[in-house]
């Protein structure tokens, strides 16, 4: 086996000398950069000029903002949930401006030639109240910390990336923003204070005995009195039916609300949906989330691991498996495994790609979570193309400790006689013949690269030291596809390459 590798890189070696191999002409370069950098712009301590900076010193090539779109849980009382409410909201891209947000980002990127920073929203598509505040009133607990009242899914987030517009940024599906709203038959309730408008009016202008009285007698103020209350409690009906009216247009509901329980993965995908039609990215924040729970004031918070999201929803571009996603989601034959095993198989339409989250908070050394983009340059299109197509991979560590680097992670394609890419497909004829380079962080301390197919590791090396190979399988699928991925030490986890075998 060691001789026929060795036989095989001699033999790709003098390919590429030899000008038949297109992908050296244009090397790709290792781009080490951040995703989801909170600032004071939403939750964040530091200002988005202050978080560049952090970036550039640490040696990062690319910052990607994710602030929040809308900040904001709210809870109304039935049936006047639009007029009887208490809302808690804090800084957000929404209250900010989502225009001057973007013009401040891109007005960042411009002093900074050497660097890509691009704009970015985290968003809560959807969250609901479980307890009741009747209940609360009742046990008088609602002040006491103990109210029984819970927001679930408050950290079920999304990420999106590369939305260009102002109003794309604006009306973002989600429960906060109150969209997308519906039109039903029951919209016609909406209606119901225009009856008080009408019974004011009728009151207000109904001819009275009194006002035929002036023919026979004199009317006497004691007469005059009721005509002015039925006035008076006229236009209050009036200015209350207007009121409500107001109160209740655009007379539709949202889709979803906060009111009636957990509604399973459709909002989430409303929001992937409404993210892919105007062209942006959409990717699922630390499904692997240790599950958070904690009192704010007199409500508690709970969001639990919500790794099964990746197969139950569809087209996102993908998920974060750093920091949280390698209990479920990353790990050889987890979840994200699945998901690309139903793509193989002609199951799902799109694959899904891991990115390493930062989600920066101050104190945090930035950089000790990374995604690192595989260009030609450095520019803005070739990092969201990279983004967009899986061209990526994601490095974790130590804090202030330097990352392993993947230098190279390709598969030979019969077809065009070219190595293929992270996420590209290769045309495989025979045996897959895959080509590799990788520097681990420290160069004394021994690791384990996996190479994983369809969530079974298939070979295992031993790094002692910067490693160059070309390896060869001989695995063959009847029909359909398959993918390879690599897993370093479970701290650098590189996309898929898939294969299509030429029969």
């Amino acid at each position: 086996m060691m001789l026929k590798r060795l036989f095989l890189t001699a033999l790709l070696a003098g390919m590429a000398a030899a000008g038949h191999v297109a992908a050296a002409e244009v090397p790709l370069l290792p781009a080490p950069g951040v995703l989801h950098l909170d600032s004071s712009i939403s939750s964040g301590p530091l200002s988005p000029e202050e978080i560049v900076r952090k970036v550039d010193e640490a040696g990062l090539k690319v910052a990607i903002f994710s602030d929040k779109d809308a900040n904001k849980i709210e809870y109304g009382l039935f049936p006047f949930r639009n007029l009887l409410k208490k809302t808690e909201e804090r800084a957000s891209i929404s209250r900010y401006g989502a225009g001057q947000y973007m013009e401040r980002i891109n007005a960042i990127a411009a002093h900074h030639p050497g660097m890509v920073i691009l704009p970015g929203i985290e968003t809560s598509p959807f969250y609901y109240w479980e307890g009741s505040i009747f209940k609360s009133l009742r046990d008088r607990t609602l002040f006491s910390g103990q109210s029984g009242l819970t927001v679930r899914n408050w950290h079920k987030n999304i990420l999106v990336y590369g939305l260009e517009k102002p109003e794309d940024y604006e009306n973002l599906i989600s429960v906060s923003n109150k969209k997308p709203r519906v039109y039903t038959l029951f919209s016609i309730l909406y209606l119901w204070p225009l009856l008080l408008v009408l019974f004011g009016l009728k009151r207000l202008f109904h001819k009275t005995s009194y006002a035929f009285s002036i023919a026979v007698a004199p009317v006497t103020a004691t007469q005059q009195q009721p005509k002015r209350k039925l006035r008076v409690s006229s236009v209050i009906a009036i200015g209350v039916g207007a009121v409500l009216l107001l109160v209740n247009f655009p007379f539709s509901a949202p889709k979803f609300d906060q009111y009636h329980g957990d509604r399973g993965s459709a909002p989430y995908q409303d929001l992937i949906d409404y993210v892919n039609a105007r062209g942006g990215l959409a990717f699922w924040s630390a499904p692997d989330i240790t599950t958070a729970d904690y009192p704010m004031g007199p409500v508690t918070f709970k969001t639990a691991p919500f790794y099964h999201e990746l197969l139950s929803t569809k087209d996102y571009t993908g998920f974060a498996v750093f920091a949280e996603g390698m209990k479920n989601s990353g790990i050889p034959g987890g979840v994200w495994d699945q998901v690309l095993t139903e793509y193989v198989n002609g199951k799902r339409a799109k694959p899904a790609w891991a990115i390493g989250e930062m989600d920066y908070e101050e104190g945090d050394w930035m950089g000790e979570t990374q995604t690192v983009f595989m260009v030609k340059k450095l520019d803005k299109q070739e990092v969201l193309d990279a983004l967009k197509t899986g061209r990526i991979y994601a490095v974790t560590g130590s804090p202030k400790a330097p990352k392993p680097v993947l230098h190279c992670f390709q598969i030979w394609d019969d077809k065009t006689q070219a190595w293929a890419e992270m996420g590209q497909t290769a045309a495989v004829a025979k045996n897959t013949r895959i080509r590799l380079s990788l520097t681990p962080a420290d160069p004394k301390q021994n690791g384990n690269l996996k190479i994983i197919r369809e969530g079974a590791v298939v070979e295992m090396i031993e790094i002692t030291g910067p490693v160059e190979k070309i390896l060869e399988f001989e695995y063959r699928k009847p029909s359909g596809k398959t993918y390879y991925r690599l897993d370093y030490n479970g701290i650098l986890i590189s996309n898929p390459i898939f294969c299509n075998f030429l029969h």
